[in-house]
């Protein structure tokens, strides 16, 4: 190590680029979430927010079904049913939601995934493609919507 290095490293909060045996680190990459601990992927969200009575506004306002929500309670980790789909408020109030209707169902069977596996930006596309279709005064049909539209995983 030269003179300036050592005086770097000595007077630098951050180091030089030489560890402590010698070795050069130059060369070495690492990801911020390797360095810091990536906790963000988790399944674990938490207590929801959701409670009876914002359930009944949104009932109210024809947002949802009562008959076909059921509140996590205590779970912090969802554990859907088949049958079921994780969704959350905000995408009721930012209006990404549509019609359930035959089509969706075929949808999701074709990419074999489920409703709660969807991204806002997904819901927004789907929905799009639908409207589309209807302002045509066109039958919907998945095979022209999986020819458009690719799934990233």
């Amino acid at each position: 190590m030269s003179d300036q290095e050592k005086n770097a490293s000595t007077n630098s909060p951050v180091g030089s680029n030489q560890s402590d045996l010698g070795e050069d680190l130059l060369d070495v990459s690492t990801s911020e979430s390797e360095l810091v601990g990536d906790d963000t992927k988790s399944l674990k969200f938490g207590q929801t927010l959701m409670d009876d009575k914002e359930l009944d506004w949104m009932v109210t306002n024809r947002m949802v079904e009562r008959a076909s929500v059921r509140l996590l309670g205590n779970e912090v980790i969802p554990d859907p049913k088949p049958y079921e789909c994780v969704v959350f408020q905000d995408q009721f109030a930012a209006r990404l939601r549509m019609a359930c209707q035959d089509f969706l169902e075929q949808l999701l069977k074709a990419y074999n995934i489920e409703m709660h596996q969807l991204t806002p930006n997904g819901i927004a596309k789907i929905a799009l493609f639908i409207w589309a279709v209807k302002c045509q005064d066109v039958n919907l049909d998945i095979r022209a919507f999986c020819a458009l539209h690719e799934m990233h995983t």
